[in-house]
């Protein structure tokens, strides 16, 4: 089974998702970025198959 990550089909949708966060999502990414929690990277607006997640982990498969 082939898995699509980050289809670039959906590249527009995830820059336009990351343009207009909602304010808890600016403040989520005000703690996740530069590895200040748990010492992990985030990715935002990561696209699995046909679905756009907020935040992914790949280190520790959290999405």
């Amino acid at each position: 089974m082939t898995q699509v990550f980050n289809n670039t089909r959906h590249k527009n949708l995830r820059r336009m998702l990351r343009k207009s966060m909602p304010e808890a999502e600016i403040i989520l990414w005000s703690n996740l970025r530069r590895k200040q929690l748990l010492d992990q990277r985030f990715l935002r607006q990561y696209g699995i198959g046909p679905y756009v997640i907020d935040f992914y982990c790949p280190k520790l498969k959290l999405a």
